[in-house]
C-alpha cells in the first residue's frame, strides 16, 4: 500500500518482529495476536482507517479476480457515491448470489446505503438488496425496503425489477394470491427476459401455494418443452414445481424422476434461487418410499453446503 519495495521495509519489519508484534506464518507475516491488531487499528483516527480500507479495497479490485475480498474493505472505507466502490460491491453481490445468497446480503445493503438518491442505478441495487435479504431470511427488512421503493413513482422499466423481487418474497412467505397478482402483471408485459423468468418462477410457486396443480402442469410443461433456450434457474424451478405437484397428488415415482432430473440440472448448471430446492424435493419424495438413509445423506449435504 505504501508502494515501497520489500527491501525498503526490512528495518521496520525486523523491528516489529523483534518486538513480537508480528510473526512469520506459512503464507507471510501476521499479527501475533488479534488484540495487537485491534490495538494498532485503534491508534489510527477513524478517517485514516476508512481511507486505508478504501485504498486497499481499490487495490484488490485493480488486481482482477474475485471482488468478494475487496467488498469487506469497500464497505468500511467507501464514501457515498463512489462509483468504483459501488461497481466493486455490485460485482461481489453478483458473485455471491448463485453460491452463497445469504452472504450477499451485507454487500448488497451496504451498496444501496452508499448509493445517492439521484443515482440511476439505485432501483437495480434496491432490487438486488431485496433479493439478498429474502435469501438470507430477513423477510421483514426485505419487504420494508421494496415497498418503500415502490411507494415512489418510477418508470416501468425500473419498477419491474422491484415488483419481481416483491413477487418472489410474497411467494416465499406464503402469500400466494398476492404473489400471483404481482407475477402475472410482469409476465404479461414487455420486461427483460431475466425478469420474466424470475416472475415465472414466482408464479409457479404461487400456483403451488393455491393448489393449482393443473396450472402448474401447463406452465411447467411449456417451460420444459424448450429447455435448450431457458436459463437453468427456470428449468430447475419447473422441474421442482412439477415434482411437488406430482408428489402432492400421490404420483411418487414421477416426483422422484423429476427431482432427480432437477438435481442433475442444478449440478451441471449452477443457478440462483431463493426457494426452489431440487435436493429437498428429492429428499421429501424418498421419504415416501422409505429410503431414509438417502434422505439423511441429502439433508446433510444441503446443510453442509449452506454452512452454519
Amino acid at each position: 500500500m505504501l508502494a515501497e519495495s520489500t527491501g525498503a521495509l526490512l528495518a521496520a519489519l525486523d523491528e516489529a518482529l523483534s518486538a513480537y508484534l508480528l510473526m512469520v506464518r506459512a503464507d507471510g507475516l501476521g499479527f501475533r495476536h488479534e488484540f495487537i491488531r485491534q490495538a494498532v487499528a485503534r491508534m489510527l483516527a477513524e478517517p485514516i482507517q476508512q481511507a486505508l480500507h478504501r485504498q486497499f479495497g481499490q487495490m484488490l479490485l485493480a488486481r482482477g479476480g474475485s471482488a468478494v475480498p475487496a467488498a469487506y474493505h469497500l464497505i468500511r472505507g467507501a464514501r457515498p457515491g463512489n462509483a468504483q466502490a459501488l461497481a466493486g460491491l455490485d460485482r461481489a453481490v453478483t458473485e455471491l448470489a448463485p453460491s452463497a445468497p445469504q452472504a450477499a446480503a451485507e454487500p448488497a445493503t451496504e451498496a444501496l446505503a452508499l448509493t445517492l438518491p439521484s443515482d440511476p442505478g439505485r432501483p437495480a441495487r434496491t432490487a438486488a438488496a431485496v433479493r439478498a435479504l429474502t435469501a438470507a431470511g430477513q423477510w421483514d427488512e426485505a419487504e420494508t425496503l421494496v415497498r418503500s421503493a415502490l411507494a415512489v413513482p418510477l418508470p416501468a422499466s425500473e419498477g419491474a425489477a422491484l415488483r419481481c423481487a416483491l413477487a418472489s418474497l410474497l411467494a416465499l412467505t406464503g402469500r400466494a394470491a398476492e404473489a400471483m397478482t404481482e407475477a402475472t402483471v410482469l409476465t404479461n408485459f414487455d420486461v427483460p427476459a431475466d425478469l420474466r423468468d424470475d416472475a415465472t418462477v414466482a408464479l409457479l410457486w404461487a400456483r403451488l401455494g393455491l393448489r393449482g396443480n393443473r396450472q402448474v402442469d401447463q406452465l411447467a410443461g411449456s417451460i420444459l418443452a424448450k429447455t435448450s433456450t431457458k436459463r437453468s434457474a427456470i428449468v430447475v424451478a419447473a422441474m421442482v414445481a412439477l415434482g411437488v405437484a406430482r408428489r402432492d397428488s400421490g404420483r411418487i415415482t414421477e416426483a422422484l424422476d423429476l427431482a432427480a432430473q432437477a438435481v442433475r440440472q442444478a449440478t451441471e448448471r449452477p443457478y440462483e434461487t431463493t426457494y426452489f430446492s431440487p435436493h429437498l424435493l428429492l429428499a421429501s419424495a424418498l421419504v415416501y418410499v422409505r429410503r431414509l438413509d438417502e434422505v439423511t445423506a441429502i439433508t446433510n449435504s444441503v446443510e453442509s453446503a449452506e454452512g452454519p
